[in-house]
């Protein structure tokens, strides 16, 4: 079974390349004139499960199941993080966020572009195991993705500290390691997973644009 997995493994990781090297050509051949518009939109979790909805000028490209077993908030921001630091650097260092929904794992990439605009611009684009194919793909103004995504994540954590149910469904199990001075009815819960989204280094960034 190891080495039948390991196979699957390695034939994915072969896919993920040669697609990930068809999506960096295109761009490369030419790159567009207008950049795209990426949103994230998040659903309120049901036993522990979240869904992620991912649109790109305003169209549904596809959704991803968040699993509170592999909280992905703190990478999210960690990600997002590392973007920032890359477009003040002018570095074309590829941020990836590694996602995993249990039963695959979804690979979210962006590529700095650096040419000769005013603005600073990459390409976003998403890979999952399930299908084994990207399935949203955008050329982005850097600062207006940040910004969007940022934005998607503080707005819902904001609206999930005035949802009662929010903490049982989700933070007592995604933050489980974290939960020993608190009970389920804790008040201090309510702007946990707020407290835990925040981000100085975005928020300083978007601050500066």
């Amino acid at each position: 079974m190891a080495n039948k997995n390991e196979h699957k493994k390695a034939i994915t990781r072969s896919h993920l390349l040669s697609e990930r090297g068809k999506i960096l050509a295109k761009y490369g051949e030419d790159l567009p004139l207008s950049t795209d518009r990426v949103s994230f939109e998040f659903d309120k979790p049901n036993s522990g499960w979240m869904e992620l909805m991912i649109q790109v000028n305003d169209e549904i490209a596809n959704t991803l199941s968040l699993s509170s077993a592999f909280e992905p908030f703190q990478d999210m921001k960690e990600w997002l993080e590392d973007i920032v630091k890359n477009d003040k650097r002018c570095s074309k260092k590829t941020s990836v966020l590694e996602i995993d929904c249990e039963s695959y794992e979804a690979m979210i990439y962006y590529e700095p572009v650096f040419e000769q605009r005013e603005t600073n611009t990459g390409i976003f684009y998403v890979y999952d195991t399930a299908d084994d194919l990207i399935w949203a793909e955008a050329y982005c103004e850097t600062s207006v993705f940040v910004k969007s995504v940022y934005k998607a994540i503080i707005e819902y954590a904001i609206e999930m500290a005035l949802t009662p149910d929010f903490v049982e469904e989700w933070v007592w199990d995604a933050y489980n390691s974290e939960m020993g001075p608190y009970n389920e009815d804790s008040p201090e819960l309510k702007d946990f997973f707020l407290t835990k989204v925040r981000s100085k280094i975005v928020e300083d960034y978007i601050d500066n644009l």
